[in-house]
């Protein structure tokens, strides 16, 4: 069960995600769930495949007395990758309105040239991820991240939609 946000680079909103690391590891590869937005046919829209993914990994700002959730913080890694992997794996059931109709769910694999690693710091930290589509010209089915209820989760927060044209963060659903 799970819904997908609409996450497109330089547009209205990005979608992000936190984690907890605990590894001073490098990070060589991303692998993420979504799906095209109103696309309900196991085959690939290919009009609406996006020209490149965005990812971009944030400090975290904890929640505290003024906010009352943490969030992206500081840009601290970006990287683009135009060689991904994509396949169906099965179909998103929107729990928060089970009439609408599914929507078929993708996996996407990217990994990344050992130039663009993100080398995370040693101890354990909270990190942002966001990932955003990129597009040369509009499309009929934008690309969505895949959110799902909170279950158990080490990481502390929701996933956010951060609003590049008007500054500020917004809890997902």
């Amino acid at each position: 069960n799970g819904w997908n946000v609409k996450s497109t680079y330089g547009m209205q909103q990005i979608a992000a995600d936190d984690w907890v690391c605990n590894t001073n590891q490098p990070v060589t590869d991303i692998h993420w769930w979504g799906s095209f937005l109103g696309w309900n046919w196991r085959n690939l829209p290919y009009s609406s495949l996006p020209e490149r993914f965005h990812f971009t990994i944030w400090t975290d700002v904890p929640a505290g007395i003024i906010d009352p959730f943490s969030h992206p913080g500081e840009v601290i890694w970006e990287a683009e990758c135009d060689s991904y992997s994509i396949e169906f794996v099965g179909w998103d059931f929107d729990p928060r309105n089970p009439n609408t109709p599914p929507e078929a769910c993708f996996k996407f694999d990217c990994y990344l040239p050992e130039n663009a690693w993100f080398y995370q710091d040693p101890g354990q930290h909270v990190y942002w991820l966001s990932i955003a589509a990129i597009y040369d010209m509009p499309v009929q089915f934008p690309w969505g991240w895949k959110t799902t209820p909170r279950l158990d989760s080490q990481s502390p927060d929701d996933g956010v939609m951060i609003c590049p044209l008007c500054g500020e963060e917004i809890e997902a659903p």
